[in-house]
């Protein structure tokens, strides 16, 4: 008998179905051992020996553990298959710790999807367990700890407050620095100017942009007055191009682009995007059969495998759209803080349409495996070809642009939709030598505004771009910020409380480090 450990027991069930009978599937449930609580400071880290991490068993793990201990005994071999990332890396190393298996001979599964291809593919390909990762997280959970440790003791003692952590502390920052800006800010007035025009009996609203060949402003109403005194009656055509564009689509998606949209989109909170996706990963039943729909679910990589576009998309684009519609395997560009351990989120197949998927899923899992099906596939596509119509009117020196845009060849969208931003309507024929009648005249007087709060979905991004947290932390991180009631929920913007608020000055006079996001 042969033992596979995993994290997940939802995924226990298919893997062994994929494997056989002369293999055991078992769950460690995540971490089996954290940093002990005793010693010197209470932070498990012998400070005076080279910050030697000092782990123990957890508490609450301990029947998981003595079954591990028992089922290993017995095998024949133990093949360790925890998550392809660092949380897991190290999770495999403290199971190989705890069971006394060694580091260097034990078999590490590396799977980045639950498909029965993917599962025996790793199983002829075993690695072992990586220790430059497993120390990469170590040290880690060891800043976390002396930061959370020595931190929220003073914010518990002096404020009588609640812990405050590396990651949390510079997103909480980020936050009530928004909410500093939205208070200092002071609005400045300024006007817009429309005109109502008939084209080919049809009514376009379209606005005013230059006056005398320079960009239109006006800061208060003597300014708009004085435009409209020379306001004329019919305009004629100053310039009309008509320019073809190429549009590609948007690069599959990482878990920070996945929770942007998903929130966008169908108002999910990031703690629900993820718990959805992890349903969709770890398998769900299809038809009769229980298999995982996307990939790992916790990636900064835009990057799709050679493989799946061969194998899979490939076949599929030319037998369902045509050979017009393929596309190539784009790179994308990332940023400098991107890891790239693992590929973009994508569906495991693409015979499992959404169309297929949604007769079996749950609602909220058909609507985001939709979501990322057909963005995957999308960036595989031909561009969208549109062309785009822009028309200057002009009279007594004022200048209104009217624009359309009529879509070519829809390349991309014929998979992606649903979910493309809107388009301009396409302009009605347009001669060169066509007047136009002024209807009506509409002017606003408008305040400028400062910058919104922070959403779950703009927050994400913004941790991204600082390179703050991983995607394995971006929804907890602001789970923890709401749960300690640091910051607050208002119609999906995250405002700070008072507390967070507080914790934010005090760490900023005191620990600065903590909360830079430099």
């Amino acid at each position: 008998m042969k033992l596979v450990i995993v994290e997940s027991p939802k995924k226990c069930e298919t893997i062994k179905k994929y494997l056989g009978n002369d293999f055991v599937v078992k769950a460690s449930q995540g971490h089996i051992r954290d940093l002990k609580t005793g010693g010197r400071g209470g932070l498990g880290i012998d400070i005076d020996h080279g910050f030697r991490a000092l782990w123990e068993e957890s508490p609450r793990k301990k029947k998981i553990i003595d079954e591990l201990r028992e089922e290993s005994k017995k095998a024949t071999q133990v093949f360790l298959a925890t998550d392809p990332d660092r949380e897991g890396e190290a999770i495999s190393w403290h199971l190989s710790e705890v069971l006394g298996l060694p580091a260097d001979k034990t078999p590490r599964l590396l799977f980045h999807e639950i498909t029965k291809p993917a599962i025996l593919e790793a199983m002829e390909n075993p690695s072992h367990i990586n220790l430059d990762l497993v120390r990469a997280q170590e040290a880690r959970r060891m800043e976390d700890r002396i930061i959370g440790f020595k931190v929220s003791s003073l914010l518990q003692q002096k404020m009588k407050l609640q812990s405050a952590g590396r990651v949390q502390s510079s997103t909480l920052g980020m936050i009530v620095a928004r909410k500093k800006q939205i208070d200092a800010f002071v609005p400045e007035e300024y006007w817009t100017i429309e005109i109502d025009v008939n084209v080919k009996g049809k009514t376009i609203r379209i606005p005013l942009t230059k006056v005398d060949g320079k960009p239109f402003k006006a800061k208060n109403k003597e300014e708009v007055d004085a435009i409209l005194a020379r306001m004329p009656k019919i305009l004629t055509i100053a310039k009309m191009d008509k320019e073809k564009k190429s549009v590609a689509s948007k690069p599959p998606f990482t878990t920070s682009s996945l929770q942007q949209e998903a929130f966008q989109r169908f108002h999910f909170s990031n703690k629900v995007t993820m718990m959805l996706a992890q349903h969709l990963y770890e398998g769900l039943d299809v038809n009769g059969e229980h298999v995982g729909l996307i990939t790992y679910m916790r990636t900064d990589s835009m990057r799709i495998s050679p493989d799946f576009f061969s194998r899979h998309a490939t076949p599929y684009i030319l037998e369902t759209l045509g050979k017009e519609y393929l596309g190539t395997l784009r790179k994308f560009k990332s940023s400098e803080n991107t890891q790239d351990g693992h590929e973009a989120i994508r569906p495991t197949g693409t015979h499992r349409t959404p169309e297929a998927v949604e007769k079996f899923v749950p609602a909220k899992e058909a609507k985001l495996y939709r979501l990322i099906y057909d963005r995957a596939m999308a960036s595989l596509m031909a561009n969208k070809v549109i062309e785009k119509t822009t028309v200057i009117l002009e009279g007594n020196g004022l200048q209104f642009s009217l624009s359309g845009t009529v879509t070519l060849f829809k390349g991309f969208e014929a998979v992606y939709s649903e979910f493309s931003e809107k388009e301009e309507a396409p302009l009605p024929p347009i001669d060169d030598k066509d007047i136009f009648d002024i209807k009506s005249v509409v002017t606003e007087q408008k305040f400028t505004k400062p910058e919104p709060y922070y959403s779950e979905a703009s927050i994400v991004k913004a941790m991204e771009e600082k390179g703050i947290g991983r995607p394995s932390t971006y929804a907890t991180t602001i789970e923890t910020l709401l749960k300690r009631k640091y910051v607050v929920s208002e119609h999906g913007s995250l405002v700070p409380t008072e507390d967070g608020i507080r914790v934010v000055d005090a760490l900023s006079e005191f620990f600065p480090d903590v909360v830079s996001t430099s």
